[in-house]
């Protein structure tokens, strides 16, 4: 089961980032030269499935709740692998028509936002929503972006590349679906929309700081993925030289991401969720404070990004965690996590905008970091007053 439930999160991690590898090569093939101008279009044109996963990630719970999981799951991994297909085809075909191209990022990003939100909610429907459940469904992602970039390295041609991971995809429509939702399943799906209606109002308080946590949390990110850019710039790198040092820490943090979701994260939850909490924030202040203090250094750096990356890895799996727990039924924990996916999107937006204006102000990234963290901290600290656990760990968090 979670085997199957990481594929498509992997393939979702792989075609991003093999894509923005591969950015130079498809100028070339594009007839798009490396200019400014020209680079700036075709950077465009493969994000825009960025925009729909943004507008789709919230959908699919809808779609869930008329007809059933294994149904709506086929259909996302149909539209997924059309799209990318027609992609491919019009890569090799028409690789100048970028309204074609386009538009087949765009069905992209619709279809792919699907596979987050239907494996919350799988794991959910099993009793497996926990911190460290969930923080192992993360790592697929991580793995799939850190792996992206690798496949560049490959002697294949692009299109070949591009298809790899869609072989991710296929076992989802090879898996033998139920030959008829069960009726009962779905009248039951549809009598427990009224409880929560009635309830909604009561918990938008509870679950709203779930959603801050969840921008705050990729602002920070944003924030500090521009500092590690402008601490090394900083330290005299220049040029191919700066590249090369950026690219070998960006790829240090997501190595050391990978491990501590499949790992530390998975170890920690086995502990009370106090203490959990308290490992997670203690870590993120700490992070920060050290960036505040000593900025200029990289040992500082170093233990900075230790404590981040903790925090980071752990504390999405365990707001989403207490964010499912408030939904009962698939199709509202499939909604939730659309709209905690568009949040952490729409955190992602407000980092790099932020950061953009910090660095045309000349105002060290460093404040806005810790600004981002502490935002952070309190959005999880008042999300835990509003939810408190339960004093035993209950079976679904036991790893």
């Amino acid at each position: 089961m979670r085997f199957s439930l990481s594929l498509p999160l992997l393939a979702l991690g792989l075609n991003q980032t093999l894509l923005v590898a591969a950015l130079p090569l498809l100028a070339e093939l594009t007839r798009h030269p490396a200019t400014a101008t020209d680079m700036g279009l075709l950077v465009l044109c493969m994000n825009l499935n960025l925009v729909s996963y943004w507008l789709g990630a919230a959908s699919w719970g809808k779609l869930l709740n008329r007809f059933g999981i294994s149904t709506t799951t086929r259909i996302a991994a149909m539209g997924y692998l059309a799209s990318n297909i027609g992609f491919i085809a019009a890569l090799i075909l028409m690789p100048t028509n970028l309204w074609i191209l386009g538009l087949c990022r765009l069905a992209t990003g619709g279809f792919g936002s699907a596979f987050l939100p239907l494996a919350h909610t799988q794991l959910a429907g099993v009793g497996k929503a926990s911190t460290a459940d969930l923080g192992r469904l993360s790592s697929a992602l991580t793995l799939g972006r850190l792996l992206g970039p690798a496949l560049m390295l490959l002697p294949l041609p692009l299109p070949l590349l591009l298809a790899a991971p869609l072989l991710l995809i296929t076992p989802l429509l090879l898996s033998t679906p139920p030959r008829k939702e069960k009726r009962s399943e779905q009248t039951a799906f549809t009598s427990r929309l009224d409880k929560h209606k009635i309830g909604k109002s009561r918990s938008k308080a509870q679950v709203r700081p779930a959603f801050l946590a969840a921008i705050f949390t990729t602002a920070l990110v944003a924030a500090f993925q521009l500092f590690a850019l402008e601490f090394v710039t900083h330290q005299g790198f220049v040029g191919d030289r700066a590249s090369q040092i950026y690219a070998g820490l960006m790829l240090g943090i997501g190595v050391m991401t990978l491990i501590n979701q499949r790992i530390l994260v998975p170890k920690l939850s086995q502990q009370p969720q106090t203490t959990l909490l308290a490992t997670l924030l203690l870590a993120l202040l700490s992070g920060c404070a050290l960036l505040l203090i000593n900025h200029h250094q990289w040992w500082s750096l170093a233990l900075s990004v230790c404590g981040l990356c903790l925090a980071i890895s752990g504390l999405p799996a365990w707001y989403t965690a207490t964010l499912l727990r408030h939904q009962s039924q698939p199709s509202m924990k499939a909604r939730t996590s659309g709209l905690l996916t568009r949040a952490h999107t729409t955190g992602h937006l407000i980092g790099t905008l932020s950061a953009a204006l910090f660095l045309k102000w000349q105002w060290t990234l460093v404040v806005l970091t810790a600004l981002f963290g502490i935002g952070l901290c309190m959005s999880v600290i008042t999300l835990a007053r509003r939810n408190p656990q339960p004093t035993h760990q209950p079976q679904e968090y036991q790893t």
